[in-house]
């Protein structure tokens, strides 16, 4: 379940591809909430025990198994990212242990995933007086290559928790690396929270979660996943048992996400992920699920397991550098040119034919807006994009594509398209030449700007990559154009489909 509200955005595909292709890093993030409450021994999320792989974001999905098994897990990972880490989580109860003595104090479980078979570690439950355990288990699966970009169904079968076993579900964390730094973080286990319940003082709610990660000087959009068990509610053809969860970031009043836990992906399993914005400066996000009847349906309010929250913030995004159409036209700076590029070859050889019968050297020598403008920092783009020592932030592949697909186009698109490939042009070069024209020190201000007069006086856009030496990447082209729609208006196309 894919969930936006209130303060939520609407999210382009850049909120989890920025350009800033720096080796991925991840770091614990840590619960800062004073002296925490504790549920009832294992029955609270703690930072997990897994060790977790880099990545760039965590995706998740998940199966309701209580009315049958197998079940499919359904989890889509976007073309193009790589797949670092799959952990498996499953959940359910005995509610007869006390004939079925074994099981407590299980410490691991196997379960058929796909065909094979997976043992995981019990990492949370708690028992109800003499008539029910529960039993929350992990593994990593990452080694059975299961998960792939794409769409992918895992198959899982094999819960059985005792004489009266009742097996709410199971669901995947995927951690998936698209070339962005960002911080990661998992808690889980399971916290148990009933608005009624009498087992103990601390169980009417769950225990408040604090992430940290380090502060960003711009917004950044971060996703929240988390898996609940037992909710049987209307998906299920049951009745509406109301819920909420609360996200507080920074200092804000909470997002609060009302009755969403609802046995949506079958009986009695639910995948929440909440996409949001986290303002500059912030640097902790807090999480809490609620049996709670907020809206004061007068329906009785929810009992469920909360079995973990996974977070993901992009890092800050630093700048790459750059070449402007004023250094790549100069015949003494033809030696930076990389192959296969060469000043004469015709434009049409490598993009659409927006310029008939010219060269490359000729579009950069171009005078004037419009589609001239955009044709000079196109090629300049591909240039710096091919040279491994510029350290650009686009790819040749997504400069190409960016530019055939605005041609033939407005005069509104070539701007904005223009104003794109300036920005990331006039970071600064860093190339050394025998004529001493750039000291090769990365200096910004190293007289690399454009003649005047060579540019129709736009401003420059601001830059959405960050430092990638060699050129390369994985940022889509569609994801580029998502700069657009958040800078001067242009359309974006939402690449990454959660599918939870």
């Amino acid at each position: 379940m894919f969930t936006k509200y209130g303060k939520l955005k609407n999210l382009s595909a850049t909120a989890w591809k920025r350009a800033a292709l720096a080796p991925c890093m991840i770091m614990s993030l840590m619960m800062f909430s004073g002296a925490p409450v504790l549920a009832d021994g294992t029955d609270i999320l703690e930072p997990t025990s897994a060790p977790l792989a880099d990545g760039s974001t965590i995706i998740g999905a998940g199966v309701g198994l209580s009315m049958a098994q197998p079940g499919d897990i359904e989890i889509e990972i976007p073309a193009g990212a790589s797949v670092e880490q799959v952990l498996i989580y499953w959940d359910g109860a005995d509610r007869d242990y006390a004939a079925a003595a074994p099981v407590i104090g299980v410490t691991t479980d196997t379960i058929d995933v796909s065909g094979n078979s997976v043992e995981g570690i019990f990492i949370g439950g708690r028992s109800f007086g003499s008539g029910t355990q529960q039993f929350t288990f992990r593994a990593d699966i990452t080694s059975l290559g299961l998960v792939s970009p794409g769409s992918n169904a895992l198959s899982v079968s094999g819960l059985d928790f005792g004489n009266e076993s009742v097996e709410t579900g199971a669901g995947v964390l995927v951690i998936v690396d698209d070339g962005d730094s960002s911080t990661l973080g998992i808690f889980d286990g399971s916290d148990y929270a009933y608005i009624d319940c009498i087992e103990d003082g601390n169980c009417q709610e769950t225990v408040k979660r604090m992430f940290t990660f380090p502060a960003a000087s711009s917004a950044r959009d971060a996703r929240l996943t988390m898996f609940f068990a037992s909710v049987a509610g209307t998906a299920s053809g049951g009745d509406l048992r109301p819920s909420v969860v609360r996200i507080w970031v920074g200092g804000e009043s909470p997002i609060e996400i009302v009755n969403e836990l609802d046995s949506v992906d079958g009986e009695e399993w639910d995948t929440l992920s909440v996409e949001f914005e986290v303002p500059s400066g912030v640097t902790q996000v807090e999480v809490q699920a609620f049996s709670e009847d907020l809206n004061l349906t007068l329906d009785n309010p929810a009992s469920f397991k909360w079995l973990t929250a996974a977070l993901s913030v992009p890092n800050e995004v630093q700048g790459g550098y750059g070449c402007t159409p004023g250094y790549w036209k100069q015949e003494h700076h033809f030696a930076d040119w990389t192959s296969p590029y060469d000043p004469d070859d015709p434009f049409a050889d490598h993009f659409d034919d927006a310029f008939p019968g010219l060269t490359l050297v000729e579009v950069l020598e171009g005078k004037g807006g419009g589609l001239t403008a955009l044709g000079r920092h196109t090629v300049a783009a591909l240039l710096n994009a091919a040279n491994p020592e510029v350290g650009y932030d686009l790819a040749q592949q997504q400069v190409v594509d960016a530019f055939n697909d605005v041609f033939p186009g407005s005069k509104d698109e070539y701007e904005n398209l223009k104003d794109y490939f300036e920005g990331l042009n006039e970071q600064g070069c860093p190339l050394n030449n025998s004529d001493g024209s750039n000291s090769g020190n990365g200096n910004r201000s190293n007289g690399n700007a454009e003649p005047a007069g060579a540019t129709d006086g736009a401003e420059a856009a601001t830059s959405l990559a960050g430092d990638q030496s060699g050129g390369g990447g994985t940022l889509g082209f569609w994801e580029i154009l998502a700069f657009f729609a958040l800078g001067y208006g242009r359309r974006a196309r939402r690449q990454r489909q959660l599918a939870v």
